[in-house]
């Protein structure tokens, strides 16, 4: 079984237009996350995270969907996003212990 953080990890099956969008952006974040650890900046990075989560069309779907497990995992992510008290370097630790959480 992959890990929770691998990208084969999200389901691949076809899903209800908004689960769709949930699944596609967890792996747009994962794949932001760890394009990090390439020559880019903290806060790029981030900003690149809350963009994404913000998105009319993630609000939306997550607006839509059903309490799913990538459903849960995406409002964590904007949750964890959402404060602003924390670095760039510990908002991302914080966004890959979301992405990378084991069921």
């Amino acid at each position: 079984m992959p890990c929770a953080g691998t990208r084969e990890f999200w389901p691949r099956c076809f899903y209800e237009s908004s689960d769709r969008i949930i699944v596609d952006a967890l792996r747009l974040a994962h794949g932001l996350v760890w394009q990090n650890l390439r020559p880019t900046t903290d806060a790029a990075t981030v900003s690149q995270l809350r963009d994404l989560v913000h998105s009319p069309s993630v609000r939306l779907a997550l607006e839509r969907s059903s309490d799913t497990l990538p459903a849960f995992a995406l409002r964590e992510l904007a949750r964890v996003l959402s404060d602003q008290s924390q670095t760039h370097g510990e908002t991302i630790a914080r966004v890959r212990d979301v992405l990378d959480e084991p069921i």
